[in-house]
């Protein structure tokens, strides 16, 4: 981030260097705090930390009360509550599961909204900040780049030549992916319209939506079954068959 913020020149055409001694991941985290902010993890985790404390609430004991009234009624308490018909307890079921529903819906729509807002954060900085653009067009190179060269080991059954590219490659609308559009200028470098002519006259929308899933379905899935990625041992706890080159 220092070296973007004084030399972003530099910084964008080292990046194969700096992933000889470094993770992948690297880059798209530094997009992402470049859009976000340098402090959005600090921020984050600061968040975190207050809806966590804010949702452990002491435990109460449930009081209950019970007397007997001028005629030994049974007052308030558990035992003195009338039962509720059949149908009334079915109207508060209902009520609960529409209640339910358009939180759910309301959830739905904030998120998209969300994704919308940070794809227009991410697209108004590509368009207006040019050491970004460059920067962000190199990192799209580099994955592109590893990935096509990936896919040529996996296709001559040279294997161990694979790198982690793909391990590191943000996921289709992952939380990398919405905030830096990364994985669409990724698809585009790789499935180009001139070396796929397939995709000559097609709308640019259409386009950039079947180069992504096609980033997808291609390269990311197979490249990450060959990978035998470490995280599939460590959940099976098959720790005896886990590769430790790619940890």
């Amino acid at each position: 981030l220092w070296l973007h913020g004084c030399h972003p020149k530099t910084l964008a055409c080292n990046l194969d260097s700096l992933s000889n001694f470094g993770y992948f991941k690297d880059f798209p985290e530094i997009l992402y705090r470049i859009l976000e902010g340098y402090e959005i993890r600090r921020i984050q985790k600061s968040e975190w930390e207050q809806r966590k404390s804010g949702s452990e609430r002491p435990y109460r004991r449930r009081e209950i009360y019970s007397y007997r009234g001028r005629g030994g009624r049974r007052g308030r308490g558990r035992g003195g509550r009338n039962k509720r018909p059949a149908e009334t307890r079915e109207l508060r079921i209902a009520d609960g599961e529409r209640r339910n529903q358009a939180e759910k819906a309301k959830a739905s729509l904030e998120r998209k909204m969300e994704k919308i807002s940070m794809g227009k954060k991410a697209f108004t900085r590509y368009s207006h900040d040019p050491e970004y653009r460059f920067l962000h067009e190199r990192v799209a190179d580099l994955f592109a780049d590893f990935l096509k060269r990936d896919l040529e080991f996996l296709t001559s059954g040279e294997t161990n030549k694979i790198s982690l590219a793909a391990k590191w490659c943000p996921s289709l609308d992952s939380s990398f992916d919405k905030a830096t559009l990364l994985c669409e200028s990724i698809a585009r470098k790789i499935f180009t319209r001139e070396a796929f002519p397939e995709y000559e006259g097609v709308e640019e929308a259409h386009y950039a939506y079947r180069v992504r899933d096609r980033l997808r379905k291609q390269v990311l899935v197979p490249l990450r079954k060959t990978l035998q990625l470490p995280e599939v041992y460590m959940g099976a706890s098959d720790w005896g068959s886990l590769p430790y080159n790619r940890v």
